[in-house]
């Protein structure tokens, strides 16, 4: 099963070990019965290890269809109708590896198959012996692999994590080398990962719902989930309210056109428009330079 599975070696062992304390219980009660209760048949330690063996060497190569059904139904909602199937899955495979076995302990003991034999001895007999241990069984199987498969994911999705934290460090290094101690900077979340802009890259600033858009001197926009106000409070003095839609860069203003839409010219050549309420502020500012 550790060929088989060669990633899943610590399942594959755990499953093993179980079951070789399992087959070797077995054995030793099986023949601590025949020695206590003498039923007229002498039974040797390995003819009877080699009897259990073959009935939990069945069992795992058809619980092994429990591998792909749990692989299958992975981050699936876990209401009735997906315990129900996996209950029915288990009961099925059970009944199979009754039904194997009856099969050819029928062969075996009456050289031929008697529908009869296995229909009143063989079959009610591995019924009864077999199924509650091989349902337990199983069903401890199927929680085993639930288990270890959400926890590969989780392990997945941890180091995706940590390869975005290294990235992240990483822009920031780059960032602190290129820029100034005293430079800022935004980070803008994009998908799972973070983009760094220097604060001294934005033209302006636009709202845009609960959002607002930053139009950068790479030409292009970013949308962040946060107000306008608060984001004005984190600038630099020379970011500037100039309507209630839009702070702007002054150190990027190229023109100043105070006509009957006042707006400002940027070194971009984009235009943003000035509210009357501002059009002093934004005045003194430029005249102060």
């Amino acid at each position: 099963m550790i060929k088989v599975f060669p990633k899943y070696g610590k399942v594959s062992m755990t499953i093993l070990f179980v079951l070789v304390v399992i087959i070797t219980f077995q054995t030793f009660q099986q023949v601590f019965y025949v020695d206590r209760f003498q039923p007229g048949k002498e039974i040797k330690f390995f003819d009877m290890l080699q009897y259990h063996s073959m009935k939990w060497l069945l069992w795992v190569i058809l619980g092994a269809l429990l591998f792909f059904s749990v692989k299958k139904d992975l981050g699936k909602e876990r209401n009735i109708a997906f315990i129900l199937k996996h209950f029915f899955i288990v009961v099925f495979l059970v009944l199979l590896n009754i039904l194997i076995i009856s099969f050819y302990y029928t062969f075996s003991f009456d050289k031929g198959f008697d529908y009869n034999s296995f229909k009143v001895n063989f079959f009610p007999f591995y019924l009864f012996q077999r199924a509650p241990l091989y349902t337990l069984g199983y069903i401890g199987f199927t929680v085993i692999l639930f288990f270890y498969f959400e926890t590969k994911e989780l392990q997945i999705k941890v180091e995706e994590l940590v390869k975005i934290k290294d990235y992240h460090r990483s822009e920031y290094e780059k960032l602190k080398k290129s820029h100034s101690e005293t430079d800022q900077i935004l980070q803008i979340k994009i998908g799972n990962k973070l983009k760094v802009i220097p604060i001294e890259g934005i033209f302006w600033i636009e709202a845009n719902d609960y959002c607002v858009m930053i139009h950068t001197s790479e030409k292009l926009s970013y949308s962040m989930r946060i107000s306008l106000k608060s984001l004005e409070s984190k600038l630099p003095d020379h970011f500037m309210r100039v309507h209630r839609k839009g702070i702007v860069n002054m150190k990027k203003v190229k023109n100043f056109e105070a006509n009957e839409q006042p707006t400002l010219q940027l070194s971009n050549d984009n235009k943003v428009p000035v509210s009357k309420g501002n059009i002093k502020k934004v005045k003194n500012y430029i005249y102060s330079l």
